[in-house]
C-alpha cells in the first residue's frame, strides 16, 4: 500500500498540484498529477521526479495481538516465535506479554519475523 499522504507531501514541497491518482502502484505511468493552472513547466517536471525517485515508506499496520498470533498459527509459526519473543529479556517480554495489539515497525517483532523468515507482508496485510 502506498503513503499517498506522504507522496503529496513530497511532491508538495516542489510544485503545488490539486490531487494525485494512483492508477496502478506498480506502474508510476499510471500516476496522474492534477496541476493548477499557473502550474510551470519546470514545477511540473519537478513534481516528475519526485514521482521517478520516490521512495514509499509504508503506513504501519497495527493488529490485535490475538490476530498477530492467529496469522503466526496460519502458517504454524506461532509456538517458535513465542519461544524467540519468551527469550528476548526481560522488560520486553513483559511489554510483549501486556501488549494489546502489535505494529509492523516494532523492531523486535520484525527481528521475530526475520528470525522465523516470515516475509513481514504475510502478516501485515
Amino acid at each position: 500500500m502506498i503513503n499517498i499522504n506522504k507522496l503529496k507531501d513530497d511532491i508538495k514541497v516542489v510544485c503545488p498540484i490539486n490531487e494525485i491518482v494512483i492508477n496502478k502502484a506498480t506502474d508510476r505511468l499510471t500516476w496522474i498529477i492534477d496541476f493548477p493552472e499557473a502550474t510551470t513547466d519546470t514545477q511540473k517536471a519537478d513534481a516528475q521526479s519526485v514521482i521517478d525517485n520516490w521512495v514509499d515508506t509504508p503506513n504501519t499496520i497495527n493488529m490485535s495481538k490475538l490476530e498477530f498470533k492467529k496469522r503466526l498459527t496460519i502458517l504454524d509459526k506461532y509456538t517458535e516465535a513465542k519461544a524467540i519473543l519468551d527469550s528476548l529479556p526481560e522488560d520486553k517480554v513483559e511489554d510483549w506479554e501486556l501488549a494489546l495489539c502489535v505494529a509492523s515497525d516494532n523492531e523486535d517483532i520484525l527481528s521475530v519475523l526475520q528470525a522465523l523468515n516470515v516475509n513481514v507482508n504475510e502478516i501485515f496485510y
